[in-house]
């Protein structure tokens, strides 16, 4: 497959796995001005669609905000989940909520976990679902906080995944970059 053949795959399956609609109630289409977190300072943040997805129901309600920015040559996605009083995000680590997105076909070569900022982050390579062999180098970063007392949850949990189609490494001052793009003003 060439790279231009490559670079469409990666755009198809991108558009038919992540801004597909979700069939749970409660989504909408907001601006990513109405977000409590926000991506700003980099190019991609221009490009950034975002949605709102509420959770649960009764006391157990949440929310799932999500930000998804295509670059050139990249994706970057930022999800931020936060609960209500009478319930809480089990923590978990980087590869197991990874292993849960069906835009990878499959993941592997991992690295050891890191810290940027307020982020844990862990380096991976991956394939894309119908991409065929073709591997992207990227990191999937996670931050939880609000820790929920008498418990192992938290109230919010930060997290995504960023990925370089051309499989270029990245280096870790981009990864602070991209990390450092995130704002919030919640604990």
């Amino acid at each position: 497959m060439t790279m231009t053949g490559y670079v469409w795959a990666c755009l198809g399956a991108l558009a038919l796995v992540l801004l597909q609609p979700h069939a749970a109630a409660g989504q909408s289409d907001a601006g990513c001005a109405a977000l409590t977190i926000k991506v700003v300072g980099i190019p991609e943040a221009a490009s950034a669609e975002c949605n709102v997805h509420k959770l649960g129901g009764g006391d157990g309600t949440g929310t799932n905000e999500f930000i998804k920015m295509m670059g050139p040559g990249a994706v970057f996605v930022v999800s931020h989940t936060y609960v209500g009083l009478r319930t809480y995000v089990v923590r978990q680590g980087i590869k197991d909520f990874i292993g849960d997105i069906t835009f990878f076909e499959k993941t592997e070569a991992w690295g050891d976990e890191e810290e940027s900022g307020d982020f844990d982050v862990r380096r991976f390579d991956a394939r894309i679902r119908g991409g065929g062999d073709h591997r992207m180098a990227c990191f999937g970063f996670s931050r939880y906080s609000g820790h929920v007392p008498n418990s192992g949850g938290y109230r919010h949990h930060i997290d995504g995944f960023y990925c370089d189609f051309v499989g270029r490494e990245v280096a870790a001052d981009r990864i602070d970059v991209l990390l450092g793009s995130i704002k919030y003003d919640f604990e």
